[in-house]
């Protein structure tokens, strides 16, 4: 599980390096797919993260997952802000 998280983290902290800040959740899962066991894994990552102020909430977005549920949802987008994590 520590291994998940770390690939998260690393995977979150790639696509907002890559745009300037800002971090969707569309990306981050396709740049997952296949390297995480635990897919519930994803949505506990950024709680914790927005909990201890590493990312907020930054708008909405359409989620485009084709194997989970959430298909058609408005799921939020995230802004990494200059706390670390870890």
């Amino acid at each position: 599980m520590e291994q998940d998280r770390d690939r998260i983290i690393t995977s979150i902290r790639t696509d907002a390096a890559e745009h300037d800040g800002r971090i969707s959740v569309n990306r981050v899962r396709r740049a997952l797919t296949g390297q995480v066991g635990l897919p519930q894994m994803i949505g506990a990552t950024y709680s914790s993260l927005a909990r201890s102020g590493v990312i907020k909430v930054a708008g909405w977005e359409v989620s485009d997952d084709a194997s989970g549920h959430h298909r058609g949802a408005v799921i939020r987008t995230w802004r990494l802000t200059e706390r670390r994590s870890r």
